[in-house]
């Protein structure tokens, strides 16, 4: 049993640090910067065993104003990592594109891994999809967000540790009613950092207190998806954490958490 759980923690390893060094080799650059700042929770590779890859990036459509409608898969992560897209415009090595809404997930648990975008995806959500990307409509440069082209996802620049996103989801959780000592938080992806410093994370946590009594052999399982703002001093209070409800609906959610923490806003707040 213990060769076997080293076993196991070795490939865990592997594949971490394989995603660590991991440069997008493809031919839409454009296209995967805009995806891995924007779906949320996407790790920027796609995993076969120990070995990282590419993810898939499927173009569906063009308008005469150079938007582009893509499917962004990982593949082999059960709750993120697959999306439709839309991105705005390539130009001189920047892609812009409108920050949070320009994507609609896919909750991969809810499909086989070989799910094509048009079985998952309802012509309804695509044509609204569109639609709040303004598909059709002259491009418009001050509705967007402008990153340089990359190939390679960059992390956030907090120098946040494993124990700082335990401290916390324990906080998140004792507030609501957790009582158990054990450790809940498994692990973090970076989404993006604001003007001013602020980052973003996905947050996943498994507590085993779910009936507020303190942990016990008997106890259920807590599972936590979180959407965590860390302010540019390191502070991440209890209005700056979010449980995510629904993941279909995942960049309404965000974008409620991000107005209710003043995102973009200057820092500190006068």
């Amino acid at each position: 049993m213990k060769k076997l759980v080293s076993l196991v923690l070795i490939a865990i390893l592997v594949v971490s640090l394989s995603g660590c060094f991991f440069s997008y080799g493809g031919e839409h650059e454009d296209l995967y910067t805009v995806a891995i700042y924007n779906v949320f929770g996407a790790y920027g590779y796609r995993s076969n065993g120990e070995i990282a890859g590419n993810p898939i990036i499927e173009v569906i459509e063009t308008d005469s104003y150079g938007r582009v409608l893509f499917f962004y898969d990982e593949g082999d992560h059960y709750t993120l990592g697959s999306a439709l897209v839309v991105m705005q415009k390539s130009l001189s090595g920047f892609v812009y594109y409108y920050q949070d809404t320009c994507q609609l997930p896919c909750v991969r648990e809810n499909y086989g891994l070989d799910a094509s975008y048009s079985e998952i995806f309802t012509r309804e959500q695509i044509a609204k999809l569109k639609e709040r990307n303004d598909w059709g409509e002259p491009f418009d440069v001050e509705k967007c967000t402008r990153t340089a082209i990359v190939e390679r996802k960059q992390k956030g620049t907090l120098g946040l540790q494993e124990d700082d996103f335990e401290k916390y989801i324990k906080a998140y959780a004792g507030a609501n009613g957790y009582k158990g000592d054990d450790t809940i938080f498994r692990y973090s992806e970076y989404v993006n950092t604001d003007k001013y410093g602020r980052e973003i994370y996905y947050v996943y946590g498994v507590g085993s207190d779910v009936d507020g009594e303190g942990t016990s052999p008997s106890s259920k399982y807590k599972y936590y998806e979180l959407a965590m703002i860390i302010n540019p001093d390191g502070s991440c209070p209890i209005s700056n954490v979010h449980e995510i409800v629904e993941m279909e609906n995942i960049y309404e959610e965000i974008m409620e958490l991000k107005g209710d923490c003043g995102w973009d806003d200057p820092w500190p707040e006068k």
